[in-house]
Formats: C-alpha cells, sequence, structure tokens
C-alpha cells in the first residue's frame, strides 16, 4: 500500500511539473479581469509555496496583460519566471520566456532591447523538439522578418517573401500538433503577409481558413483579429463599404483579451473609412470611441515603465556575471604561487591560464561598461518621465513673455524667423524663440510635421500624406521628413 501510494505522489509530482501555463488559467473568467486581480493578490499574501507563488504570480501577469497593462504584466511575469527557476520547472520557466518577449515586442521601439528572452524561448523549443514550442517559435519568427519590411518605400518586398517561409516552417510543426488557436494564428499572419505584398486573393484564402477553424472552436480573440485583417486587406484596396463590413464584424465578437488596445485600432480604422466614405456622422462616433480609449491607455508612462523593468533585469544579470568573473579572477590569485613552483614543468598550462585570465579580464570590463551604459539610460528614462509626470499635473506651458498656454487648448505653433506664433483654441500668441528650443517643453502627444510646425497630435483629424487636417478645417503642410511622427 505504501509503495502504491508513493508510486502515486511520484506521478502526481511528473503530472504538475509537465503542466503548462495555460493549465494555470482554467479557473480564469474573462468577463473578471478586476476581481480576479484582487483574489489573487490575497492568496499571494497568504501563501507560503514557492509552487503556488509561481503560479499566482503568473495568472496574476496575465490577467494585466489581457487588460493592456503591459507594465504590470511584465512585473508579475518576471517574478514567476524567477520562482519556476528555482524549482527547476524548466517548462514554465522558459515557456515565461515567449511571454515576457510578447509583452516587450508590443510596445514601440521594441527591437532596442535585443532578444534575449525569444533567443531562450527558442532555443529550448530546438532542445526539446516540441511541436508546439517549435510552431509558436517559428511564428514569431515569421513577425520578427515581417516587420523588417520598410512599409514606405516598399523596395525590400523579398522581406515578406522571406518572412513566408519562416511561417511555412510554423504551419508544418503545428499540423503535427493540437494548438488550434496557434494555427489560427498562423493562418491569419498568412493572410496579413500576403495583403501586405497586394496578392489580396491569396490572402483571402487563408483569411476564409482561419475564420471557419475560429468560428467551429469559438475562438473568440483571433476571430476578432482576422475580421480586422480581413477589412484592412479591402482598406487597402480602397474598397471601404466592404472594410466596413467586416470592421463591424469584429465590433460584434465579444472580446475581453487585450480589449483595450484591440478596440482602439478598430475604432481608427472604422473613422477612417467613413471619412472616405462621407459618412460624418458614423466617423464621429467612432472619433469620440477612439479618442476616448486613446486616452485612457497611456502608451508614453507604459513603454517608460517597461523599459525601466527591464533595465533593472538586465542590470542584474549583469552583476551577476561580474560576480562570477570576480570568483574567476580570485580563484586565479590564489594559485600564483603554485603557478610559478610548477613553472617549470607546467610551462604551457601556465600560459594558457595568462590568457584565460586576460579574457575574464576584458569580459568583465566589458560587462562592467554594458552595466554603466543601462544605469545612464536608466537614469534618462526616469528623466523623461519626471518631464511627463511634470506636464500632466501642470497642464501648461509658460512662455517667455510670461504668457500661460494650457496644452489642452494649443492646437498649433508656426516658427517664422526668429519668432513663434501658437494657435489655441481661443487665441494666437506671439512670441521670440525657436521651434528647436519650444518642442522640448511639449509632452509626446506634440509632434513636428514640418520645419516651421508643431502640432497637437489629439488634434488631428486626417492627413493626405502632403497635409495634416486639424479641427476646425485647419490645413498644416505635412513634410516626408516627419510622416513618422504621426503614423
Amino acid at each position: 500500500m505504501k509503495a502504491l501510494k508513493y508510486i502515486f505522489l511520484i506521478f502526481s509530482a511528473i503530472i504538475i511539473k509537465a503542466q503548462s501555463l495555460n493549465g494555470y488559467l482554467e479557473n480564469q473568467k474573462f468577463e473578471e479581469f478586476p476581481k480576479n486581480i484582487v483574489t489573487i493578490k490575497r492568496n499571494i499574501l497568504k501563501e507560503k509555496s514557492s509552487l503556488e507563488l509561481a503560479k499566482y504570480n503568473y495568472v496574476l501577469g496575465k490577467n494585466f496583460e489581457y487588460l493592456n497593462q503591459e507594465d504590470s504584466a511584465l512585473y508579475y511575469y518576471m517574478k514567476s519566471r524567477n520562482l519556476f527557476g528555482k524549482l527547476n520547472y524548466k517548462n514554465q520557466y522558459h515557456d515565461l520566456s515567449l511571454e515576457i518577449h510578447k509583452v516587450i515586442s508590443s510596445q514601440v521601439n521594441y527591437n532596442k532591447y535585443g532578444y534575449t528572452f525569444f533567443n531562450d524561448y527558442y532555443n529550448y523549443a530546438s532542445k526539446t523538439k516540441s511541436n508546439e514550442r517549435l510552431a509558436l517559435a517559428y511564428n514569431q519568427k515569421a513577425i520578427e522578418k515581417f516587420y523588417e519590411f520598410d512599409f514606405d518605400k516598399r523596395k525590400n518586398i523579398d522581406v515578406i517573401d522571406t518572412a513566408i517561409k519562416v511561417l511555412d516552417t510554423a504551419y508544418t510543426y503545428n499540423k503535427n500538433s493540437t494548438d488550434l488557436e496557434t494555427r489560427v494564428k498562423i493562418l491569419n499572419n498568412f493572410g496579413l503577409f500576403n495583403y501586405t505584398k497586394n496578392d489580396f486573393k491569396e490572402a483571402e484564402k487563408f483569411f476564409n481558413q482561419g475564420i471557419d477553424l475560429a468560428e467551429k472552436h469559438e475562438i473568440q480573440y483571433e476571430l476578432f483579429i482576422l475580421y480586422y485583417n480581413y477589412g484592412n486587406s479591402f482598406f487597402i484596396q480602397k474598397k471601404y463599404n466592404e472594410a466596413v463590413y467586416w470592421f463591424l464584424k469584429a465590433e460584434a465578437i465579444p472580446i475581453r483579451q487585450y480589449e483595450l488596445k484591440s478596440k482602439r485600432l478598430l475604432y481608427q480604422k472604422l473613422k477612417e473609412s467613413y471619412d472616405h466614405l462621407n459618412n460624418h456622422s458614423n466617423r464621429k462616433k467612432y472619433d469620440s470611441l477612439y479618442t476616448h480609449l486613446n486616452k485612457k491607455i497611456n502608451d508614453t508612462e507604459q513603454n517608460i515603465a517597461i523599459h525601466q523593468i527591464n533595465t533593472q533585469y538586465q542590470v542584474v544579470e549583469k552583476d551577476k556575471q561580474i560576480s562570477a568573473l570576480k570568483k574567476i579572477a580570485m580563484n586565479y590569485q590564489e594559485n600564483k604561487i603554485l603557478y610559478f613552483v610548477l613553472i617549470g614543468i607546467v610551462f604551457l598550462i601556465a600560459m594558457y591560464s595568462f590568457i584565460r585570465w586576460k579574457r575574464v579580464d576584458y569580459r568583465k570590463k566589458k560587462v562592467d561598461q554594458e552595466k554603466e551604459s543601462l544605469q545612464i539610460e536608466h537614469t534618462q528614462t526616469i528623466q523623461e518621465l519626471e518631464k511627463v509626470k511634470q506636464l500632466v499635473i501642470e497642464d501648461h506651458i509658460v512662455l517667455k513673455n510670461r504668457t500661460k498656454i494650457y496644452l489642452k487648448e494649443l492646437l498649433y505653433i508656426k516658427a517664422e524667423d526668429h519668432y513663434l506664433q501658437l494657435y489655441t483654441s481661443k487665441k494666437k500668441e506671439f512670441v521670440r524663440g525657436k521651434i528647436s528650443e519650444i518642442i522640448k517643453e511639449l509632452p509626446p502627444n506634440f509632434t513636428q510635421v514640418h520645419r516651421s510646425f508643431i502640432v497637437n497630435k489629439n488634434s488631428i483629424v486626417s492627413n493626405n500624406g502632403t497635409s495634416v487636417f486639424l479641427e476646425g478645417k485647419i490645413e498644416i503642410p505635412l513634410s516626408r521628413n516627419f510622416k513618422k511622427n504621426i503614423e
């Protein structure tokens, strides 16, 4: 009887250790995200088991991610990954690397953080030869390759062809697994990649396959994305009625995962579609919905917070490397006398040790330099955050002539010679100054669109590639060099 009990305990431990991250989400209801978070935080305060804490932190991170609070999601994913690592739960530890990479890659200019976490996941997927992990890894590699495409000049179309080949590999691995959600993602990406290279017929084929699969198995969020991308393919073809049809189908999908940013993207496209159709009432409706969500989602502060969390992680990792290198250097110092005694006998070994020490010293200096660079970047980030916070608190700037200008009223600024004209919704101010100086005093929603103009992005109604149109039918010239500032 005791032997059977012992076998059962071992078998149970194996099952628990092999459980996927998704298995920890079985009791989570999408419609109760805020309530879930409160409950999990209470459980964390009571829990003493490292394994349960690792699970709770992961589930908490996933709830925050679904609410589009990516900075909080990243914080709890890092904690969960660290706990699983200490417990030697390799599957969960490496699977969290992909979760962390996806959170980081959802931010602006994420490539500056490197691919440390994704490379960790990809290497583990290759080592374990898991079809599910390899499908996810190659799907992500295809996405990374796709975003190397120059969407403005469109000269490097071969990049998309390469991305499609990588996606073929992902699909091959996925067909040997039962992961239908990933299969829908891959089909969606096939559609996206093909319509980006203007092969709309091929894109339609993949969208229809994905929609059939998503509808059949009620994979709601992926169905929302499929409808959105299908609509966007018509939008690019300037078939705005068809685009609106698919966008409205997407709007009708009851999603709670990633709802804020997904709906914001959708409302933006509906607004633009109705603008092309001259349907002013619906354009106004979706412009209002878009503006509401845009204010609710604080992209700038989220990006800064995520950068801080990632920087802190990198600094800790560099500290560990420096500590390990110091131990190696100390061991060498302790054995120098022994090397001297045996120098006649083991001259070659001594020479090898000397060269090795020089390499370690070089690596130590390099790690120190990287750490110093990360700390400088971290300090700059804090300063940027303080600037943003101060502008939010004060909500105005004071000109050289002591005139107070409220930021929410400021529409645009025009530079002429050595003077600036500031146009608000209520008045016009004229002050001596340079456009390069005043833009440093403004928050991120003010951007330069021409060497002589700065505009409030919150006031932009539309643009045609050569001009930006603000509220009140104000037309501002748009220079080619500044187009990226309003994309």
